[in-house]
């Protein structure tokens, strides 16, 4: 019996030695789309005697290595922004700059660019506006349209 069950094994083995072993790879893959939010405020209070600041920022943004966020303006004109007078119709216009005291920007100046896992701009990231100045009493208000776009590094 004994040489029986050794004569079993023998051959199991030697049909595993002579047969080929079937192994199939798997690629495994994962893709995650870059995305953003932007992260600006919806007012802010300008000052008759001195300029202010406007921070432009993006929450989970998560970006391919390929690519970058860059945030622009539109809406206004030649560097300004237009504010209408309520109830009057009367318009004034305010520097929007990158730096303070700086020229206008134009609807092609990237603002502010933001990349990776970070909320922290690579490039930019605040805006200026002037000083109102001396103009007639009364509530004014404009609109400045924020726009976020994936460019390549």
């Amino acid at each position: 019996m004994k040489k029986l069950a050794t004569g079993i094994v023998s051959a199991g083995l030697l049909t595993m030695m002579i047969l080929p072993i079937q192994a199939n790879d798997t690629a495994v893959s994962y893709s995650q789309s870059s995305s953003y939010v932007l992260s600006i405020p919806d007012t802010i209070e300008l000052n008759s005697a001195s300029s202010k600041s406007l921070a432009i920022g993006v929450q989970n943004v998560n970006t391919t290595p390929e690519q970058k966020v860059q945030v622009k303006a539109s809406g206004l004109t030649n560097g300004k922004v237009t504010l209408t007078r309520a109830s009057k119709g009367d318009t004034i216009q305010v520097t929007v700059s990158k730096t303070d005291g700086g020229s206008g920007i134009s609807d092609t100046d990237v603002l502010a660019e933001f990349q990776d896992q970070s909320t922290t701009a690579v490039s930019g990231g605040t805006i200026w506006f002037a000083a109102v100045g001396d103009v007639p009493a009364g509530t004014y208000s404009g609109t400045i349209t924020f726009t976020g776009s994936y460019a390549n590094r």
